[in-house]
């Protein structure tokens, strides 16, 4: 598969981490699923291809042609159904909130086409002029023209927002919520209920996705230390911390995860870097 990231204009740099393009052609022989991660964002996915499968408890639907993925709390399992040409906009955590005017929180956990009237003008163009342009940056530009028009309309995103995530991240998820609250000069009753509106889980929760995410690293990077060892480092109490927590984001213990094919995991995962800039002028 060939995944890469472009940086928005920086008109759009408060909201947006990245544009992401994921392609590949169809499979010979119908592939396995794959399992996708909690990664602390919102992201919006415009699929000019074939459909992904999700596999869920009680059967499999096909994902929508175009969709917003919420916050994560924990792993979906999806596989190819055809070609793969995405076209996805990455959120930064609060980013999306002033751009749809819409509480994320009850996006969470799903592929939803629930923001579709907030997002009205997005989905035309998803549907009526993108497909019709031949290369990514001219993809991207029309996307950017939209979303600079609704942040003049909708202000930019919350700094406190900012400062909070900057500093979970900056602490790969290790930061107290009390101690964080104490350090912006907010109550935790006031910055518990922000996260939850603006970036649709609570900072606890974003916390754990974080510490969860630099664990993730590590381990997929094919370090030799064992995996008690990385766990400890990464911030977890003991090895029943480390498995408990796991089992929370992926369904499995580390070990039968390790034994698996996780390519799509590896492609947002580990290339997760910015191989070419657009800017807008």
């Amino acid at each position: 598969m060939d995944y890469r990231e472009y940086l928005p204009t920086p008109l759009l740099a408060s909201y947006l981490e990245c544009f992401w393009t994921l392609r590949a052609g169809p499979p010979p022989e119908p592939p396995p699923p794959e399992t996708l991660l909690p990664d602390g964002t919102l992201e919006l996915v415009l699929n000019f291809g074939d459909r992904f499968r999700e596999f869920r408890s009680e059967g499999s639907v096909l994902q929508p042609q175009h969709f917003f993925v919420g916050e994560l709390s924990q792993s979906k399992r999806i596989a190819a159904t055809g070609a793969v040409d995405i076209l996805g906009l990455r959120f930064k955590p609060g980013g999306a909130w002033p751009l749809f005017g819409h509480s994320l929180q009850e996006f969470n956990c799903q592929a939803t086409t629930s923001l579709d009237l907030c997002a009205a003008d997005l989905y035309r163009a998803a549907r009526d002029q993108l497909p019709a342009l031949s290369t990514t940056a001219e993809r991207i530009h029309l996307l950017e023209q939209l979303l600079l028009r609704r942040a003049k309309a909708g202000g930019p995103p919350e700094p406190l927002i900012g400062r909070a995530v900057a500093s979970l991240r900056q602490r790969q998820g290790r930061e107290g919520i009390d101690a964080l609250a104490a350090r912006l000069a907010v109550s935790e009753r006031q910055l518990e209920r922000k996260f939850r509106e603006q970036v649709g889980i609570n900072p606890k929760a974003f916390a754990r996705i974080t510490r969860f995410q630099v664990l993730m690293q590590a381990m997929r990077q094919g370090s030799p230390r064992a995996l008690t060892g990385i766990a400890l480092e990464c911030g977890f109490y003991d090895q029943a911390h480390f498995i408990k927590e796991f089992k929370a984001f992926t369904g499995i213990n580390p070990k039968a995860f390790l034994a698996d094919r996780h390519e799509l995991t590896d492609v947002f995962l580990l290339h997760n870097r910015l191989s070419e800039f657009y800017n807008f002028l």
